[in-house]
């Protein structure tokens, strides 16, 4: 398969549904308002990392996205109900954006980490005969 087209078209498609959002957003309050977007962005990355530490070690996917958002959403939506201010959800966004990347690393052994660099950079371990494996 080839991951070059697949990431390349889940970019357009990505794009392609942030456009209509907006287009939408500003139909519905018939304007254009530049202030509107940054403060989905912290809920939106908290939501994706701390669902990337749900189900799989560090990777991220769908299910633990869900979950996540899920319990995000209860969380800010109990503390409003609970009259605090304005500002306390996104304190308990930020929170929880810390506590992924904390529980992130925990979960990642120091070997992981190293092989994903080797990978990266493409190197290979050489064992005592001088092969590469």
């Amino acid at each position: 398969m080839r991951t070059s087209l697949v990431i390349l078209l889940s970019a357009v498609a990505c794009t392609v549904i942030a456009a209509m959002a907006g287009v939408l957003n500003s139909a519905q309050l018939s304007t254009g308002d530049p202030t509107i977007g940054p403060g989905c962005a912290l809920p939106a990355i908290s939501a994706a990392l701390f669902g990337s530490t749900q189900f799989r070690d560090g990777r991220m996917n769908v299910w633990g996205t869900v979950a996540a958002s899920y319990v995000l959403a209860t969380g800010v939506k109990g503390l409003q109900l609970a009259g605090l201010p304005n500002w306390i959800p996104d304190l308990f966004n930020g929170v929880a954006l810390l506590v992924a990347v904390a529980l992130a690393q925990f979960q990642r052994s120091p070997t992981s980490r190293f092989a994903a660099i080797r990978r990266t950079l493409g190197l290979r371990r050489e064992n005592a005969e001088g092969a590469a494996t």
